[in-house]
């Protein structure tokens, strides 16, 4: 058991409010009797929040699901309760004990534990806990995203279990299919029906063994058995993460995607989207940089609150036994630093796989954490909150019917998966195209090359906000106007149009030509506009950022070519603002443009400067 020494400073009515008081039918009677105590933190802590400090309240702990803490965990806690002169309980602070008080023990509170081993048999076993409570207390088993012409779910929809979909992957991996005895597995065709599968979602690195993938050659033997001592360790600790939940199916890219056959590989990422949202449980090996180091990490620390913003009060119990109590505010239980931190987070193929999973099991290197669209958990027991997470974030948006809020989600994907890292570029649609699916049965808009028609006019402002230029591909990514065509992070200039931004341009066509999958790799597109166009409208000896100008370049270091053409797109009548596309001559299409960056401008008089023209953008 850890040590933790007592907070100093508090008063003597505080060191009488033991668990037995406060667990009590009548709580524990506290006042706010004497000068000294207005130095005790706890003290100061709690009537901060009453109105009269001279009166008595009285304080309680109880057990409830999080409605009432501002910060949801999405798992019961145990809380600080306060009443004065109304009779409305208010949650005050999260109360914990220690690993192995004996408060936990008589009382059930919540224990705070240090971390060991994310491997070790007792943290698998919080994790069957949390799984167990999920499936039972939460409903992460409906529906990622519901069509917005569907005003609500079918009683089907929404009682649907997860071991009662029909969905399977072409392959998994059958942890049972030489027996319980049998360690070795091999990829299944035809799983038993009712049985739940498990995905893994890990970083390939940079030089990744082909003995951890199925190619044409190796199918067959694979199909016969794939040695469990041949595993890497990122999928041996995923084999048994699995068993220890009684989960009978796999599912590992590498080893399900026959990765030389691109029929194979086509067809497989267009049904990802499938996979991960029907999915029982993800595994993150967040931690590891490639499938040689594994998911479980030895980590020995003690459990990871912030000690200035937590109260520790040690006390007596009837019996004679030391025991103390963790006071824990309600506010301070952000956990991004925690996720975002790590080498998967900064994948991009990673970022679709997060945010489609219903439930994801995080094996960082700070400690074991539990995400689900309801709930997350860390297994030093200190609860955190699941809001401001961008999964739930992006979902919560996500519900909104209102098609431009839709967009606007779209918007915050983008941003984020922008700056994700990809080993091959080619990917840069690829990677996201499960996540474009599920926004398609929704929007019901046609999907060109990262951004939706609906919406086109405004989306096409996104900008490079980085000072460095980007280094081009050799290959071809998409058309000059999308954001792929440039391998860096992008931010739109209008987020969500407002009744003051107006449209001042025509989209006579917009075709985007892909390579099988609408939502994959594209090798063509074009988008041909009415509009306004100047040409030259400023010149860029002028600096970039101006009170009256602002200047984007896609690739801000490369020298400005000596003719510009700038588009007008929109306008905004409140606050005057004139939004342009700044376009230069193809080299390769012969009376096409092609996309150069984006400009805005507060000066009005430029408008006597267009002139209405057709012209199409490659």
């Amino acid at each position: 058991m850890a040590s933790f020494t007592p907070t100093e400073g508090i008063c003597a009515t505080c060191s009488r409010m033991t668990i037995e008081s406060l667990t009590s039918l009548d709580g524990f009677l506290h006042t706010y009797e004497r000068l000294a105590s207005k130095s005790c933190p706890l003290c100061m802590s709690l009537f901060r929040w009453v109105s009269t400090a001279d009166k008595p309240i009285r304080l309680k702990i109880s057990q409830h699901t999080n409605q009432q803490i501002y910060s949801d965990t999405g798992f019961p806690e145990w809380a600080l309760m306060l009443k004065s002169e109304s009779e409305i309980w208010d949650v005050m602070k999260l109360v914990a004990t220690q690993e192995g008080d004996p408060a936990a023990a008589q009382y059930g509170i919540r224990a705070l534990r240090s971390i060991t081993s994310s491997g070790s048999q007792e943290t698998l076993s919080i994790a069957k806990s949390w799984l167990g409570h999920c499936i039972e207390n939460h409903n992460c088993h409906q529906r990622l995203f519901m069509p917005r012409d569907l005003e609500t779910p079918s009683p089907d929809m929404a009682d649907a279990n997860d071991d009662l979909r029909n969905f399977y992957p072409t392959r998994l991996l059958g942890l049972q299919a030489f027996g319980s005895g049998c360690l070795d597995i091999r990829p299944i065709e035809e799983p038993v029906a009712g049985n739940s599968f498990a995905t893994l979602s890990h970083c390939w690195g940079v030089d990744y063994d082909t003995r951890y993938q199925t190619t044409t050659r190796t199918l067959c033997d694979h199909r016969d058995r794939i040695l469990y001592a041949n595993l890497p360790k990122t999928y041996l600790d995923a084999v048994i993460v699995c068993r220890s939940l009684s989960i009978r199916y796999l599912w590992i890219d590498s080893l399900c995607i026959i990765q030389d056959s691109p029929e194979d590989w086509a067809r497989e990422a267009a049904s990802m989207s499938d996979v991960y949202s029907n999915s029982h449980l993800t595994i993150s090996a967040d931690w590891s940089p490639n499938p040689e180091g594994g998911c479980f990490k030895s980590i020995n620390a003690p459990p990871a609150f912030n000690p200035e913003n937590t109260i520790c009060l040690a006390n007596v119990l009837s019996s004679g036994q030391q025991s103390c109590c963790f006071y824990l505010p309600t506010w301070d239980l952000d956990c991004h630093s925690l996720l975002d931190s790590t080498h998967l987070a900064g994948r991009a193929w990673a970022f679709q796989e997060r945010l489609l999973s219903r439930r994801n099991l995080h094996f960082t290197q700070h400690q074991l954490f539990w995400e689900c669209r309801e709930g997350f958990a860390g297994e030093d027991g200190v609860p955190r909150a699941h809001k401001n997470l961008k999964p739930n974030k992006i979902l919560d948006m996500r519900s909104k019917k209102e098609l431009e809020n839709q967009l606007a989600t779209w918007c915050e994907v983008v941003e984020t998966y922008s700056s994700a890292k990809l080993t091959f570029p080619t990917d840069r649609l690829p990677a996201l195209s499960a996540l474009a699916r599920f926004f398609a049965e929704d929007l019901r808009s046609p999907y060109l090359a990262g951004l939706w028609l609906e919406g086109l006019w405004y989306t096409l402002l996104w900008y490079n906000p980085e000072h460095e230029s980007v280094g081009r591909t050799k290959d071809y990514i998409a058309p000059s106007w999308s954001w792929c065509s440039i391998n860096t992070g992008i931010r739109f200039l209008v987020f969500h149009p407002s009744s003051y931004l107006h449209k001042r341009i025509k989209i006579l066509d917009a075709v985007v030509e892909s390579i099988g999958d609408t939502f994959g790799q594209v090798f063509r597109g074009w988008i041909r506009f009415k509009g306004k166009v100047a040409d030259n409208l400023l010149p860029l000896r002028a600096p970039q950022n101006t009170s009256e100008y602002s200047i984007y370049p896609d690739h801000p270091r490369e020298p400005p070519p000596s003719n510009l053409y700038w588009l007008l797109l929109g306008e905004n009548i409140s606050n005057p603002n004139f939004y342009f596309l700044i376009l230069i001559v193809s080299p390769t299409a012969q009376g096409s443009y092609e996309r150069w960056g984006v400009g805005r401008t507060k000066v009005g008089s430029v408008l006597n400067l267009l002139q209405e023209r057709t012209i199409t953008i490659i």
